[in-house]
């Protein structure tokens, strides 16, 4: 079967293989590649640093064996990446098989950004033959996988509850409504972290906010259109349509809002997102127009000045139209809701355009779950895998692939699906009473959480660790 060809960078896109992630001789080999007229594929940051990884084992490898990383990496011998790995095996220390797959993914895809297609089928077959049978069987390799640990409606609201009622890890009160939004979003649509948040705001020698010319230029006053490329990478409130609809049902006017999620993998810079529709809740800490609300107060961002935060829940749909819009300001379109805070001597302050970062949520969300004494640490990932099995057992297949943004089956199999099977298979097959509140229970993570479980080190604790010989020397 004939290599499958990438398809073309888009040209007016930032090109992430530029930034100073991978080595600077392949940067150099990939701009005199697009001198030539043809882009490599333009794979996301978080991509590039696992390429990046690889690509130093790769390097090494090559200069030991006396030969060009790059025309050593084409010549596409599934007997020269076997070596490869048996070298990794012996020379670095030691990791599971779930490890040295995702080398091989990786390595795939550095081998795409220098040959603009994939690797070939046969090569790659071999490979997964060889990865999967003959290489953990001869080496002892570990073929135990990380635990996919997945949340559920009751784990939610135990570290929900948390976060709002007894959480350290935030010092200002609108640092704590973002926290809580992160979370709800996270649990609502399943989205990936980095949709959210941003991995960086900030490189050295490159706008934190979008990839703008660096060089000085005419600036016209005239009013300019902002491409999707010039936004930060987190949701703006351009991306949120706030409205007022009646339910038919209980012909009630509930506030809405339509959310856009743009910063998605795998698309490029501008495409078409994916839209995300959200509604009132009666109870408030799990109401996200709420906490949307509460920013567009925060912010000044009401076209309608006379709004205050008692009239905008008074507001009806006219009798004569369907729905009733809440306009933003021009100025905030492009400003994130959710923003990073500056430490000042005067205690924290909001900055007015730099989105939160994706590693101070990481951070918070695992102290969160110790401090609510789980055993298991928490991740935006367990938000993902719970949304995840939730929409596979209600939608169907194309939905859930639309939702997660997924290509296809084989990546919610092997890295969503619950490890857990959450069927009473002793009620199917010995016709025994079924037992759901037992099997509830036991699949869910809050078998492991003991809430007696001490949340930080005592002052007995402390004094013990500073007496303990092998800390005394």
């Amino acid at each position: 079967m004939a290599p499958v060809s990438m398809p073309p960078a888009q040209v007016d896109e930032h090109q992430y293989w530029t930034d100073p992630i991978l080595c600077e001789e392949t940067r150099a080999r990939l701009k005199h590649f697009r001198s030539l007229g043809w882009l490599p594929p333009n794979f996301k940051p978080r991509t590039l640093i696992g390429i990046a990884t690889v690509e130093r084992y790769w390097r090494k490898y090559c200069v030991q064996s006396n030969q060009d990383y790059v025309n050593y990496l084409l010549l596409e011998d599934q007997a020269i990446y076997m070596n490869f790995f048996d070298w990794m095996f012996k020379t670095s220390r030691e990791k599971a098989l779930q490890s040295y797959d995702e080398y091989w993914r990786r390595l795939c895809q550095y081998f795409q950004l220098f040959a603009r297609r994939s690797v070939n089928d046969d090569v790659h077959t071999q490979m997964r033959r060889f990865l999967n049978g003959v290489f953990p069987a001869e080496r002892k390799i570990s073929r135990r996988t990380k635990d996919k640990n997945t949340l559920d409606v009751d784990v939610f609201c135990v570290i929900y509850r948390h976060h709002w009622v007894h959480s350290r890890f935030f010092r200002h009160g609108s640092m704590i409504v973002q926290f809580a939004t992160i979370q709800l979003w996270s649990a609502i649509t399943g989205t990936r972290p980095g949709v959210l948040l941003p991995q960086n705001t900030s490189l050295p020698g490159v706008s934190s906010l979008s990839k703008r010319k660096q060089y000085p230029t005419f600036q016209s006053d005239l009013p300019k259109h902002i491409p999707v490329t010039d936004l930060p990478d987190s949701v703006c409130y351009r991306d949120i349509e706030l409205f007022y609809l009646r339910d038919p049902q209980s012909k009630r006017d509930v506030l809405c809002a339509v959310i856009e999620f743009r910063n998605l993998k795998g698309r490029p810079e501008g495409a078409d997102g994916t839209k995300f529709f959200m509604h009132g809740d009666y109870q408030l800490a799990y109401c996200p127009i709420t906490q949307i609300v509460s920013f567009a107060f925060r912010d000044g961002a009401f076209v309608n000045a006379e709004l205050t935060p008692e009239l905008i829940w008074r507001l009806r749909v006219p009798k004569r139209g369907s729905s009733l819009p809440l306009r933003w300001k021009p100025e905030v379109l492009n400003t994130p809701l959710l923003r990073r805070f500056n430490r000042t001597t005067c205690g924290y302050e909001l900055h007015p355009l730099l989105p939160m970062t994706y590693e101070s949520s990481r951070r918070a969300l695992q102290e969160l779950g110790r401090d609510a004494r789980f055993e298991n640490d928490i991740g935006h990932y367990n938000f993902r895998r719970w949304a995840a099995n939730e929409v596979n057992r209600n939608f169907t297949s194309q939905e859930r692939q639309r939702v997660l943004g997924q290509s296809g089956d084989a990546v919610f199999e092997r890295h969503y699906q619950s490890q857990f099977i959450a069927r009473d298979l002793q009620h199917v097959v010995l016709l025994r009473p079924p037992q759901e509140g037992l099997l509830r229970v036991a699949g869910s993570m809050l078998r492991k959480r003991d809430p007696l479980a001490p949340s930080e080190l005592t002052d007995t604790h402390k004094r013990a660790i500073c007496r303990h010989p092998e800390m005394l020397s």
